[in-house]
């Protein structure tokens, strides 16, 4: 596809290699960049946008992303109550979901 190379090519020495690198195979990337491997590429830029959201979402409410103090405690419904009510996992699984 030739917008995924489009983009790709615009973010050139943004570190958006490097950062595909940490979840694909490094001989992969390339192929993702260049909009060859179209499924891969789809997925590595919507990962990138949900990361992206992530940190954006975490400085507006002020969470800690680095810090161990969210327990969760495996309860009878498998997710609890403390981690649904994270606006950051809300937004996250909202844009996974859609």
């Amino acid at each position: 596809m030739s917008y995924l190379g489009d983009v790709g090519h615009l973010m050139t020495g943004s570190g958006l290699h490097s950062l595909l690198e940490q979840v694909y195979a490094a001989n992969t990337v390339p192929h993702m960049i260049s909009g060859k491997a179209v499924d891969r590429a789809r997925r590595g830029h919507l990962l990138s946008i949900c990361s992206l959201y992530g940190i954006m979402i975490s400085k507006i409410y002020d969470i800690n992303l680095t810090s161990d103090e969210i327990d969760i405690e495996t309860t009878d419904s498998f997710i609890s109550e403390q981690f649904l009510s994270n606006p950051l996992v809300l937004l996250i699984a909202a844009f996974i979901i859609s």
